[in-house]
């Protein structure tokens, strides 16, 4: 079974004047989405915006990021962020 209801719609979505690329309001998601990466700045990002629906909604919102590409170094500093993150 797919986390998307059947009548669900991923959408952008702003809160408090910040765009979320990918919105899901149940199950909540927040997904962001670029092409490169070159430093930290795209996962900085996605976790204010993780902040901001959490104190919206009142719960923990499942989190993506998506990076198409980025140089080693930050694709790997990324993925030990994220391990610690679950």
């Amino acid at each position: 079974m797919g986390l998307i209801p059947a009548d669900g719609e991923l959408k952008n979505m702003a809160i408090d004047g910040e765009e979320i690329n990918i919105f899901l309001e149940n199950p909540l998601i927040v997904r962001e989405v670029t092409s490169h990466a070159e430093s930290l700045e795209e996962l900085e990002k996605l976790l204010k915006k993780v902040e901001l629906a959490k104190g919206k909604y009142g719960r923990e919102p499942m989190k993506y990021l998506i990076v198409l590409t980025a140089p080693a170094s930050i694709a790997d500093e990324m993925r030990e962020r994220a391990k610690k993150a679950t």
